[in-house]
């Protein structure tokens, strides 16, 4: 509508300047110069009027884009003018400033909100910009770091040392944990670092989060589950005995002779208590192969050889069980750091227990996958197409004495897991019932 008014208006004028000039030129030409010089007025009355009428949208135009840059929304045009062209440009005007208006309102209640959201939140945040300033920082990261005032990173080397070394030996989505003390108060914090880059400022955003409770619970879950199945195994083999024993020492609590029959009741219990009191001992001693791992030895592992020997060690039972052993070497480098006797025992373990989930299989397959590079982490998937783990397994399967074997001692994973602890590394699992098992390591 403003569009075809202001046409109208431009179109209007412009004719009536032509009709102007061309009666200026019959005028002229007919020597008729008092009509000329009223005509000329009139023309040049009206070409004022048009750069006039120009100029003052271009005012308006201009007042209106120095608001916007100035974030003033207060500018109102009047409504009430005669030309229903400046009345429709200046109501669209208001129209499209109100519109802004509303947009800046949503955008500061959200940066508000925003705001809010980020100071109390029980995570640490804090935005640092390339020079070192800290852009945003909330109450939790302030409490982290025991200071009331923190304008640049380099303010945390005087607080926190270690925190500050953490901080910003930190890349693009890495992470770190620490420990940290709060009011004497032993914290262990999670930090993570990311990249973030808004129009030309690039700003580095970390996250400080306590994990110290969820550590606490986590462990008191992993002590509640190692009490029962301690508990369960020692109570499997004490009640036995129990019972047996108490059975013989009626024998002769009697004032009778003991009975031939009865001696071979005798003979009969002290097998099962020797059967048990064997078990019990043959429990502990896995016990303590638990808790006293060697210390690894770091040298460098050939990765070709080392491979070539797993292979070697793991033959006799493949050819035995017909599995078909499948090992592709991807790793980019030539070598790691590592204990070879101890990583050894770690992928023997999880070779043989393919071996074993692949029992009722007709074809018995385990591939083994290595990728990495020197610069990275090495990993290394055994996979196995047996009939997999279930998730209630799953959850278990690293707890020491866990196991879904008739004849398992139940501490070969966890003594991996344990082994790749002292790597520095990880062994986690995953599984698809009837498709596939997948071990993992990473160093």
């Amino acid at each position: 509508m403003v569009y075809k008014n202001f046409n109208y208006t431009i179109v209007s004028k412009a004719l009536l300047l032509v009709l102007l000039s061309i009666g200026g030129v019959y005028f002229y030409l007919h020597a008729n110069w008092g009509l000329l010089i009223v005509c000329a007025f009139f023309i040049l009355i009206t070409i004022y009027n048009l750069v006039d009428y120009f100029n003052s949208i271009n005012r308006k135009l201009s007042f209106f884009f120095d608001s916007i840059r100035n974030e003033d929304s207060s500018l109102h045009f009047p409504e009430n003018v005669k030309s229903g062209s400046l009345k429709n440009l200046n109501k669209s005007l208001n129209h499209l400033n109100g519109i802004i208006s509303n947009i800046k309102i949503k955008n500061e209640h959200k940066e508000r909100f925003f705001l809010e959201f980020m100071k109390h939140s029980t995570t640490g945040l804090m935005a640092i910009d390339e020079k070192g300033y800290i852009e945003i920082v909330n109450d939790a990261a302030m409490k982290l770091f025991n200071t009331r005032i923190l304008v640049h990173i380099e303010r945390l080397k005087q607080v926190n040392f270690e925190l500050y070394d953490a901080i910003t030996s930190l890349r693009n989505n890495q992470s770190k944990s620490i420990k940290v003390l709060v009011d004497d108060e032993l914290h262990i914090v999670l930090i993570k670092m990311v990249k973030l880059k808004f129009g030309d400022r690039e700003f580095n955003i970390y996250s400080l989060g306590d994990i110290k409770t969820e550590l606490d619970e986590k462990e008191m879950e992993t002590w509640q589950k190692l009490i029962r199945i301690l508990t369960h195994e020692i109570m499997n083999s004490i009640a036995p005995i129990s019972s047996i024993s108490d059975t013989m020492l009626n024998y002769f609590k009697k004032d009778k002779k003991v009975s031939a029959r009865e001696l071979d009741n005798m003979k009969h219990g002290l097998d099962v208590i020797n059967e048990r009191s064997k078990g019990l001992m043959h429990f502990v001693e896995n016990y303590r192969k638990l808790t006293k791992l060697p210390k690894p030895v770091f040298k460098p592992i050939a990765v070709a050889e080392w491979l070539e020997s797993v292979r070697v060690l793991f033959e006799e039972r493949a050819s035995k069980d017909g599995v078909l052993l499948d090992i592709q070497n991807d790793y980019k480098g030539k070598s790691f750091l590592g204990d070879q006797k101890l990583l050894t025992q770690v992928v023997i373990n999880l070779m043989n227990n393919a071996a074993d989930a692949l029992v009722q299989n007709s074809v018995k397959k385990v591939d083994i996958q290595i990728t990495g590079s020197e610069q990275e982490s090495m990993s290394m998937k055994f996979t196995d197409n047996g009939p997999g783990i279930s998730q209630e397994d799953l959850d278990q399967i690293f707890m020491p004495f866990f196991t879904t074997k008739e004849n398992g001692s139940g501490i070969g994973l966890s003594l991996s897991r344990q082994i790749m602890k002292l790597h520095r590394g990880q062994l986690s699992a995953r599984s698809v019932p009837g498709k596939e098992t997948v071990f993992e390591m990473k160093i």
